[in-house]
């Protein structure tokens, strides 16, 4: 049985950020000339991960939920329930920035950070409707996404300038930084 590392807390701008993948996205939104900050205050009891305002939507600030792997059904499910009550832009961008694109499922305008819609004035589909292809068991969702570019203003190169950017790392020595699998992260 392999171990898992815990995420890595990463500096960046003075943001100590939960992991570096957190941070490579923060830098990514910087390179796209969006406006952001980390942690916002809590709106409809969910602590938000990110409010971006990209620039190319800048009257349009979306609450991002960034996940560094696919979340789950429930997990969507549970945002949509809690954003019915006062919908506001909001988006769930899942991505490893290691991963790259996959040119078989992702578009040219899109790149490795999926944006699923909770509430989206962008495109047809995410004003409420979260509309599921099918049911996986609770797996994964599967929904129609917006273009990352189109949402967030986010192109591939921009990630890949992202990683190469020198974060400062907080590690910890102690052995409780490795946990084993299925371990909630």
């Amino acid at each position: 049985m392999t171990d898992i590392k815990k995420p890595i807390q990463t500096e960046y701008k003075g943001i100590v950020f939960s992991s570096k993948s957190e941070a490579v996205f923060a830098r990514t939104l910087d390179i796209a000339n969006a406006m952001w900050v980390y942690h916002p205050p809590i709106y409809c009891n969910h602590s938000w991960d990110f409010i971006v305002t990209p620039a190319t939507r800048p009257k349009v600030p979306t609450l991002v939920a960034y996940k560094s792997q696919m979340p789950s059904n429930d997990y969507v499910d549970n945002l949509v329930s809690l954003m019915k009550a006062t919908p506001y832009e909001s988006v769930v961008v899942w991505g490893n920035p290691w991963d790259g694109i996959d040119m078989s499922i992702d578009g040219s305008l899109d790149c490795c950070y999926r944006v699923y819609p909770i509430f989206s004035s962008y495109a047809k589909y995410g004003w409420g409707d979260f509309v599921r292809f099918a049911d996986n068991g609770g797996d994964w969702p599967t929904s129609f996404r917006h273009d990352t570019f189109g949402v967030l203003g986010i192109k591939e190169d921009m990630v890949q300038q992202a990683k190469t950017h020198k974060f400062r790392y907080l590690i910890s020595k102690s052995p409780s930084d490795r946990i084993a699998p299925n371990e909630e992260i």
